[in-house]
């Protein structure tokens, strides 16, 4: 504060003692610093940092843990989605596999509420999910949507993607895309 003096009722305005403590208090709490460091830590999503980045997260609707199924290979054909092979080469389905809960780091998440905040005004036209694409896979390589067809959309990766992204990208509620628009992933890594 420039002049804490002006927060006293003038009754206590003359009393040494009192404007003392004030002057004292106004010296060893600044509040400027603290008003700073919430600006820096839970304000800017741009420098948030864990509980800072849990409330964005809370407010655009997107978990700071998500669940990846590992994509095991299978015997499949040619139409099967990734991850299918031909006899002698892979084993046959056995049932549904478990899934593990992944904790996403600060950097990862904030990449992550920034493309759903995005999702959230975006038009869902193929320029936009493309815009979407470019932020949340910035400096990795090409990546792009094309729309193949009445009502089905495709997701092209000329890169791997990380198990956590992978499940992003399948995962609806965390990379939104049109509604009743079927959607398939490419990965050309």
């Amino acid at each position: 504060m420039q002049n804490p003096t002006d927060t006293l009722l003038s009754q206590y305005a003359n009393s040494p003692g009192i404007t003392g403590i004030v002057a004292a208090m106004n010296a060893w709490i600044d509040p400027a610093i603290d008003i700073n460091h919430f600006y820096d830590f839970v304000w800017n999503v741009g420098t948030a940092q864990g509980f800072g980045l849990d409330i964005w997260g809370r407010i655009v609707n997107i978990p700071r843990q998500i669940t990846i199924t590992p994509l095991p290979d299978y015997l499949g054909f040619k139409e099967a989605t990734p991850g299918s092979y031909p006899f002698n080469q892979a084993p046959f389905y056995s049932g549904k596999t478990t899934s593990s809960t992944y904790l996403l780091a600060d950097d990862a998440y904030r990449v992550l509420i920034m493309t759903k905040a995005l999702a959230n005004i975006s038009s869902f036209t193929a320029p936009s999910m493309n815009t979407l694409l470019q932020y949340l896979f910035a400096g990795r390589g090409s990546c792009y949507v094309l729309e193949n067809g009445p009502m089905q959309l495709q997701y092209v990766f000329n890169f791997a993607l990380q198990p956590w992204e992978a499940s992003v990208i399948q995962n609806p509620a965390l990379m939104p895309r049109p509604a009743g628009v079927g959607v398939t992933i490419t990965v050309n890594a």
